[in-house]
């Protein structure tokens, strides 16, 4: 029987040819965990939505653009948060909404070093919104950097699909 190194030991750039070689080995070596091992490497792959068998429940499978605005908290001038968090968020809502037929927002805490290389932390609102057309969102980030005193916004733009699950009880 032919010994292989542990595949710990193998550098990660090399694992999945290490993969194939120790498959390849075993199969002559020990037909019975070749077989196991091709079993179990099956399992692992992810098989992409639209090729998934559907369950006959209700849902659609839809392409999309995702949206992820990011909104810092602090003054440009001042450095600071002169607008309570939720005052942005109540504010932002308004704004949202004159655009845009929905989105979700969330709190998160954000973190960067500043032009003197010192850590800073920051409040940020993390909007996110589905298909929304650009220009929604680019009067939407202007208002935003005037009514908050911000110097930049954050646009993350980026393709995903999405199953809208409506239930056993919808799919008729």
């Amino acid at each position: 029987m032919i010994l292989q190194p542990p595949l710990r030991s193998i550098p990660k750039h090399h694992r999945h040819t290490a993969i194939h070689f120790h498959r390849d080995t075993l199969h002559h070596t020990c037909p019975k965990l070749a077989v196991e091992l091709r079993h179990r490497l099956s399992l692992r792959r992810k098989r992409p939505l639209e090729h998934r068998q559907p369950l006959g429940l209700g849902f659609e499978i839809s392409p999309y653009k995702k949206y992820t605005m990011y909104l810092g908290t602090k003054d440009k001038n001042t450095g600071r948060q002169e607008i309570s968090t939720e005052k942005m968020k109540s504010r932002m809502h308004e704004i949202c909404m004159k655009y845009v037929d929905g989105y979700t927002v969330s709190v998160m805490d954000g973190y960067y070093r500043d032009e003197k290389g010192n850590p800073v932390h920051e409040v940020s609102l993390v909007y996110f919104f589905l298909d929304t057309p650009i220009d929604a969102l680019e009067h939407i980030m202007e208002e935003a950097i005037l009514e908050f005193n911000q110097s930049s916004i954050l646009l993350e733009e980026s393709e995903a699909r999405s199953i809208l699950y409506k239930g056993a009880h919808n799919a008729k």
